[in-house]
């Protein structure tokens, strides 16, 4: 009976602490109440349920998650280089454009992503490739459900960015890049769009 009380009350006020610790992003201190809840009560249904929880507030690679239904970007798993010699690679494929001057009057290079709408939070780093002309600057405009969020300025002078979203309920977003002014085109342009995540 002692050992039941105990274990009514710890769980009662666990989920709590894991959704703040999860709202927060604090994952490895979420991570360390599910291995407690799973050495102090491994076959109780409530610590399947809060490894159930952890889980899907793990961010999931937007790629994985779905695969582009329009993609103008070239996605691969090969490292990738920036400006900075700052280096990037994933098993799902980051996104990049690159364009070398032979392909100029390209206006924009988008992907657009099919997500279930079950999500809250997009996380990205945008940087210019190493063949990025040093005076150059583009945009990156990003979209939910064909709103615009928000339109990012990409060029050796902001350097990396690293970008947290609010998506909450999106069921499309589109990553667009386009040059600066309406009769410019991405000649000499190439950004890469690394770690792209979304978050339940």
């Amino acid at each position: 009976d002692t050992l039941k009380s105990y274990q009514d009350a710890y769980f009662r006020i666990l989920p709590l602490q894991m959704y703040t610790l999860l709202e927060s992003g604090e994952q490895t201190q979420a991570e360390s109440l599910v291995n407690e809840a799973a050495e102090l009560f491994p076959n109780a249904p409530e610590t399947a349920a809060l490894k159930e929880q952890y889980q899907q507030a793990l961010p999931k690679e937007l790629i994985s998650v779905s695969e582009p239904i329009l993609n103008d970007f070239i996605q691969t798993d090969t490292v990738l280089t920036g400006f900075d010699g700052s280096t990037y690679q994933s098993e799902s494929g980051n996104l990049y454009c690159s364009y070398d001057g032979t392909l100029s009057g390209r206006q924009s290079c988008s992907a657009v992503f099919r997500i279930d709408g079950g999500y809250r939070r997009l996380t990205l780093t945008a940087l210019p490739l190493e063949s990025f002309d040093a005076d150059l600057t583009v945009l990156l405009e990003i979209s939910a459900d064909n709103k615009i969020l928000e339109t990012y300025a990409v060029s050796h002078k902001f350097g990396v960015l690293d970008i947290v979203l609010d998506i909450t309920g999106a069921e499309e977003i589109r990553l667009r890049v386009k040059p600066t002014g309406d009769n410019e085109d991405l000649r000499h342009a190439g950004v890469i769009l690394a770690d792209a995540k979304i978050t339940a």
